[in-house]
């Protein structure tokens, strides 16, 4: 499976790969090279869930910020902060197509959040 060799590349036979896609979010645990069928979860969330959620984000600060522009700025600096307080403080510059300049705060890893907190009930972090 692509979970099995996502771990042999980084030289393992065991752990939780998470695949993410567009529309999909998928924890699959592998054991010494084999995957863990029962223990496999899947998430209707996925890229297109953290665009829009971005989207919504950054509208409340900048109303002309496109959904287009919103992928580049997730694909570009999106990430999911390790201290979150500390992250809080950075800001970084993002040209608009308009040329206009904008700061990008915790907006960076709020929408990564999406996938450990979605409807809190289902969140991924908690089904692993």
């Amino acid at each position: 499976s692509a979970a099995v060799l996502s771990l042999y590349a980084t030289n393992r036979k065991s752990g939780v790969v998470i695949e993410s896609g567009g529309g999909l979010t998928q924890c699959v645990p592998v054991w010494e090279g084999c995957p863990v069928a029962q223990a496999c979860k899947r998430l209707d969330v996925g890229g297109t869930d953290i665009d829009e959620y971005l989207f919504d984000l950054l509208r409340q600060k900048h109303q002309n910020i496109d959904m287009s522009t919103c992928r580049r700025i997730k694909e570009r600096h999106g990430y999911i902060a390790a201290d979150y307080r500390k992250e809080s403080a950075k800001k970084v510059d993002f040209q608009l197509p308009d040329g206009s300049v904008i700061k990008i705060g915790d907006e960076r890893f709020k929408c990564g959040e999406l996938l450990f907190s979605y409807l809190d009930s289902n969140a991924v972090d908690k089904q692993i």
